[in-house]
C-alpha cells in the first residue's frame, strides 16, 4: 500500500513539475514575442510629427499617445527621438502614465519631476550633461532645497533653447520667487535670443541701474549685452563698456580681474561697436587688446578676423603687413577665405603682383586648398601676361623646389600645375589651370555605390521618414545626426532627396560628403551634385535660344538649385530667379516676337517652370548678344548690365579672366565662376564635352 501511494505521489509531483515548467516555457515565449520588433511602434514616430505638421487643433493626446507608443520600437534612435519629443509635452500635462522600462533618462527625470518627487529626479540626472537635465535638476533643486541660486544660475549662462524656455515658464507658473533683477535679467536674454535686441536692452537697463556686477558675473548674459548694444544702441553700449573697463582696472574691483573672459568680453565687444560705427583705429585697439586675453582657438581667430576684415574694408594697402603680423597665429584657415579671397581680386585690380605672390607663398601650405587654387592661377596669368616678371618671382622658385634657371614658362606652368591638382579647389580654376597646361580634366569613373545591405540604426531611421510619407520633416533630425553618418549613408540620404525631386537638399547633403578629407571622387556623385531636372523645358528653350544647353543648366542651379518656388529677399522667383519687371518686359516681348503670351492681368506667373525658364533663357540670350561673351552676360544677369559694362570698359586691357577677378562686388565675381563652374560640369556629364572646353568658351 505504502508503494502505491509513493508512486503515486511521485506521479503527480512529476505532473505538476511539468505544468511549472510547461508555464516557464509559455512565458518565455510570451516574452520572447513581447520583444519581436513591431513596425508599427516606429511607425508611431513618425505619425506623430505629420499631424503636429498639420497644427490641428485637439491633437495634442493623438500626438502623445503616437510617441508613447514609439517608445515600444526597436530602434534606439527612435526611442531616443521620442522622449525627447516627450519631455516637453509631459512636463506641460503634468500627468503620465508612461510605463515603459529603459526609458531615456531625461524622460524618466521629467516624469519624476511632474510628481514632485524632486529628491529622485536629482539623483536620476546626476552628472547628466544635456540641456533638459540641466534646466530639471535645477528646478528640483529649487523645490528640494528652497534655495534658487542653482536655477538663477542655469538661467543667467545656458543656451537659450527648449528646455531654457521650460524652465523660464516654469518660473511663472508655480510663483517661484525670483528677484526684479535676475528677472529682468532673464528676460533681456529670451528677448536677444529672439533678435528683439531693442526690448532685450529695456530689460538688461534695470540690470544695470541696480546690479552691474551681474553681467560680470555671468559671462553669456555679458555676451547678450554686447550683442543687444551693438543692433540696438552703440554710444550708450561704448560708454557703459568704458566704464566698466576703468571700474575693473581699479583696485576696488580687483576680484573681478582674476575673470579673463568678463576682460576679454569688454574689449572684443568694444571693438565691435567701435567697428559697426566706423571707427576703425579703436576699433582695431580693442581688438588686439582682446586678443591677448583670448581664452581659446576661437577667440583669437574673431579678433584676428575683425583686425583684417577692417583692414580689408577701409585700408587694404595695409593688409599685407597685418598678414604678416597674424597669419602664423591664427587656427582655421577656412575662417579667413571671405578675407583673402577679395584681397586677391583687390591685388588683381591694383596690379600688385609682388604682394600677390608674397600672399601666396604665406598660405601655400594651409588647409583652405581651394583658396590656394585661386591665388595659384592669377600668379600664373600674370607671368603669362608679363605682369609678373622672373626677378619678381624669385622668392617662389626655392618654394616651389624650382632651381634659379627656372624660366618664365615653367614658373607658370609650376602655378598652374597646383591649381590644377588641388582636387577640393573650384572647378573653375582647375578647368581652367587644365586648359593652360594642355590637359584634360577626367573624374574616376562610375562607382559601385551601392549602400550596405545592413544599413545603421540612424540611416533607417531618416529613410523612415520617407517611407512614412514624411520626408519634408526629416531635416531637423538629419542636420543633428549628419557628422555621425558614414560617406555612403550620407550618399544614401542624398539619393534618396534626389528621388523625391527635393533637390536642394539632395545637393547640400551631397556637398556634405565630398568636403570630407577621406572622399574620394566619383562620376555618380557629380551627377547627384549636378542633376538634371527639367530636362524636355531646359534643353528644349536652350536649343531655341541659341544657348549652350550646359550654360542654362549651370545658371539655374546656382540660381535656384532647381526650386520652382524659391522667392529671394530681393523678389527674385522661380527656377531662373526673374525679377517681376524683367520678367514682364521680357515676356512682353517674346510675345511680340510671336511667342506665346505669359502675361495675364498685367503679371506673369514665374513659378510656372515653362514660363520661368522660356523668359529666363530668352533674357540670357539677349544678352550674350549685347555684351559679346557669355561670361558678360552672366555678370550682367546677376550685376546688371550697365554696371558690368561700366567695369568692364574701366579695364579693357585685362584679359577676361583677370577682369573677373577686379570685380569688386563679390556676389557678382563669384557667380560668374559658380556657373561656370557648374556648367563646365553638366557638359562633362551630359553633353559629352571636356571641361576646360566648355570654361574657355564661356571667355569666347
Amino acid at each position: 500500500m505504502f508503494q502505491v501511494l509513493s508512486f503515486a505521489f511521485h506521479l503527480v509531483k512529476a505532473r505538476f513539475l511539468l505544468l511549472v515548467l510547461l508555464c516557464v516555457a509559455l512565458s518565455c515565449k510570451s516574452e520572447e514575442r513581447a520583444d519581436i520588433p513591431s513596425p508599427q511602434f516606429s511607425t508611431a514616430f513618425y505619425e506623430a510629427l505629420l499631424i503636429r505638421s498639420q497644427r490641428s487643433d485637439g491633437t495634442e493626446a493623438d500626438i502623445r499617445e503616437r510617441f508613447e507608443t514609439s517608445l515600444k520600437s526597436a530602434s534606439p534612435r527612435i526611442r531616443e527621438e521620442a522622449a525627447r519629443e516627450l519631455i516637453p509635452i509631459v512636463l506641460r500635462d503634468k500627468e503620465t502614465n508612461i510605463r515603459v522600462t529603459n526609458i531615456d533618462r531625461d524622460l524618466y527625470g521629467a516624469i519624476l519631476y511632474t510628481r514632485n518627487r524632486w529628491k529622485e529626479t536629482l539623483h536620476v540626472l546626476k552628472d547628466a550633461d544635456s540641456p533638459w537635465s540641466k534646466a530639471l535638476s535645477a528646478a528640483a533643486r529649487y523645490h528640494e532645497e528652497e534655495h534658487e541660486d542653482a536655477l538663477v544660475d542655469m538661467l543667467m549662462d545656458a543656451p537659450v533653447d527648449s528646455a531654457y524656455l521650460w524652465a523660464l515658464d516654469t518660473i511663472e507658473e508655480e510663483h517661484i520667487r525670483l528677484s526684479e533683477l535676475e528677472l529682468a535679467a532673464i528676460y533681456g536674454r529670451r528677448a536677444a535670443a529672439r533678435s528683439n535686441f531693442s526690448d532685450a536692452l529695456n530689460y538688461f537697463r534695470v540690470v544695470i541701474a541696480q546690479n552691474p556686477r551681474l553681467f560680470w558675473r555671468y559671462p553669456a548674459l555679458l555676451n547678450d549685452l554686447g550683442r543687444s548694444f551693438q543692433y540696438s544702441s552703440i554710444p550708450e553700449g561704448v560708454a557703459l563698456l568704458l566704464q566698466w573697463e576703468s571700474l575693473l582696472q581699479s583696485d576696488a574691483d580687483s576680484e573681478f580681474l582674476d575673470i579673463p573672459t568678463v576682460r576679454y568680453l569688454l574689449r572684443y565687444f568694444l571693438g565691435r561697436l567701435e567697428r559697426q560705427r566706423a571707427r576703425y583705429e579703436e576699433a582695431e585697439d580693442y581688438f588686439q587688446a582682446a586678443l591677448l586675453l583670448a581664452l581659446d582657438a576661437e577667440q583669437e581667430d574673431a579678433c584676428i578676423w575683425y583686425i583684417l576684415n577692417m583692414a580689408l574694408t577701409n585700408k587694404p594697402n595695409r593688409l599685407a603687413a597685418l598678414l604678416a603680423l597674424y597669419q602664423q597665429h591664427w587656427h582655421d584657415d577656412a575662417y579667413f577665405e571671405d578675407i583673402l579671397s577679395p584681397y586677391c581680386c583687390y591685388l588683381t585690380a591694383n596690379r600688385q603682383w609682388t604682394i600677390l605672390l608674397e600672399t601666396f607663398l604665406r598660405i601655400r601650405n594651409g588647409r583652405d586648398r581651394a583658396l590656394v587654387a585661386q591665388y595659384a592661377y592669377i600668379l600664373g596669368r600674370a607671368l603669362d601676361e608679363g605682369f609678373l616678371t622672373i626677378k619678381d618671382a624669385v622668392p617662389a622658385l626655392s618654394a616651389l623646389n624650382l632651381g634659379t634657371e627656372t624660366t618664365i614658362n615653367a614658373l607658370e606652368r609650376a602655378f598652374y600645375q597646383i591649381a590644377f591638382e588641388e582636387s577640393q579647389a573650384s572647378f573653375y580654376y582647375r578647368a581652367l589651370s587644365a586648359s593652360r597646361l594642355g590637359l584634360a580634366l577626367d573624374l574616376a569613373p562610375v562607382q559601385d555605390l551601392v549602400i550596405e545591405a545592413a544599413m545603421s540604426d540612424d540611416l533607417q531611421f531618416l529613410i523612415g521618414f520617407f517611407d512614412a510619407g514624411a520626408g519634408s520633416l526629416v531635416l531637423p533630425y538629419l542636420n543633428r545626426l549628419r557628422d555621425t553618418l558614414s560617406i555612403a549613408e550620407l550618399r544614401r540620404m542624398a539619393e534618396t532627396f534626389a528621388a523625391e525631386e527635393q533637390w536642394i537638399e539632395s545637393i547640400r547633403i551631397a556637398s556634405v560628403y565630398m568636403n570630407r578629407q577621406d572622399y574620394e571622387m566619383s562620376r555618380a556623385d557629380m551627377e547627384l551634385y549636378y542633376p538634371r531636372p527639367f530636362k524636355d523645358i531646359i534643353e528644349g528653350y536652350a536649343l531655341d535660344m541659341n544657348l549652350p544647353p550646359q550654360l542654362l543648366y549651370g545658371l539655374i542651379r546656382t540660381e535656384s538649385a532647381f526650386d520652382a518656388n524659391i522667392a529671394s529677399y530681393a523678389g527674385a522667383i522661380g527656377l531662373t530667379q526673374l525679377m517681376p519687371a524683367t520678367a514682364l518686359e521680357e515676356a512682353r516681348r517674346i510675345a511680340r516676337n510671336g511667342g506665346p503670351n505669359y502675361v495675364e492681368n498685367g503679371k506673369v506667373n514665374a513659378r510656372d517652370p515653362v514660363a520661368n525658364v522660356h523668359i529666363g533663357a530668352s533674357y540670357l540670350s539677349s544678352l550674350v548678344k549685347s555684351m559679346g561673351n557669355p561670361m558678360l552676360a552672366l555678370l550682367g544677369y546677376n550685376g546688371g548690365p550697365t554696371r558690368v559694362r561700366r567695369l568692364r570698359n574701366a579695364e579693357p586691357a585685362l584679359p577676361m579672366d583677370l577682369f573677373l577677378e577686379t570685380i569688386s562686388i563679390n556676389e557678382t565675381r563669384n557667380y560668374g565662376k559658380r556657373v561656370s563652374a557648374a556648367a563646365a560640369m553638366y557638359g562633362y556629364l551630359y553633353f559629352d564635352l571636356s571641361m576646360t572646353a566648355v570654361v574657355a568658351d564661356m571667355f569666347r
